[in-house]
Formats: C-alpha cells, sequence, structure tokens
C-alpha cells in the first residue's frame, strides 16, 4: 500500500471542482486568492494526514484530527516494529535511530553526523542497496534523486 497522492486525495474527499480547476489551469496562470486560500488549506490538511489510505479513511469517516493522529501514531509504531524483519540486530537500533531522527533532516543536506556521529558506517552498511530496495518494494521508503529542470543533474 503506498500513500495517496494528492490528486488522490482531492478526489476521495470530495473536492472534484477544486482537482478539475487544477488539472486545467496552466502553472503560468494565477487562480484568484480566495480559491488559493481554499487550495492551501486542503493542501495543509492532506499534509497533517499523510496520505496513508486507511488514515485517509477514517478522516472521511470521523472527521475526527485526534483519532486521525491515534491511527498515526499506531502505523508509525507498527513500522518500528517491522524493522526486525528488514534488518539484523546490530541493523536495528541504527535503524530505529535513523527513524526517529528523519524527520528533523528532511529538506536539508543529509549529514551521518546529524543522525549519530558515531555510526556512518554502521548507517552506510545498513542503509545499503539491499535495504533500500526492500523498503521501496514494501512502499515504505522512496528513493528520491535531484535533476534540473532541463533534465540534466
Amino acid at each position: 500500500m503506498r500513500p495517496l497522492s494528492f490528486q488522490e486525495f482531492l478526489y476521495n474527499l470530495g473536492y472534484h471542482k477544486v482537482l478539475e480547476l487544477l488539472a486545467k489551469t496552466p502553472v503560468e496562470n494565477p487562480i484568484d486568492a480566495e480559491m488559493h486560500n481554499r487550495i492551501l488549506k486542503i493542501l495543509r490538511e492532506y499534509m497533517l494526514l499523510g496520505g496513508m489510505p486507511s488514515i485517509v479513511n477514517n478522516y472521511i469517516k470521523a472527521k475526527s484530527d485526534l483519532n486521525s493522529h491515534r491511527l498515526q501514531t499506531a502505523l508509525l509504531e507498527s513500522y518500528r516494529n517491522d524493522f526486525g524483519k528488514y534488518a539484523s540486530n546490530p541493523q536495528f537500533k541504527n535503524l530505529k535511530n535513523f527513524f526517529i531522527k528523519a524527520p528533523s533532516l528532511l529538506g536539508r543536506h543529509f549529514k551521518y553526523v546529524k543522525v549519530d556521529p558515531e555510526v556512518r558506517a554502521r548507517l552506510e552498511n545498513c542503509f545499503g542497496a539491499t535495504l533500500f530496495h526492500r523498503l521501496n518494494h514494501a512502499c515504505v521508503g522512496y528513493t528520491c534523486q535531484w535533476g534540473t529542470a532541463a533534465g540534466g543533474s
């Protein structure tokens, strides 16, 4: 199972007119301020929920941020509990530590020292191609690549 895209989120929450507007409006053409603010509010809602189908489904039914937060917490805990399936015992501790620190590292240049100054080699070993491949295959992790608009890197 993978997270819903923003478009899928809009569709499932019944924002069909917003979805249609976004699909037909070129990026060069600004959307009026009122609609722009409405879309930003919906985007914040999407970002807070995280896009996981079970959480979005619960939110649609219950309209409860608190209940959604409880489900998110349970989902994160199940991820933490599953680390043992993808990593050996020594890797488990490093993977868990990385999982805890990862949100604070988003959008920044990644440095191992920000996770734990003493585990660079262990993290490199832990996050080798095999583990990342397994996490990507399980739709738990995603590989990101940077490039320019022209397609170069």
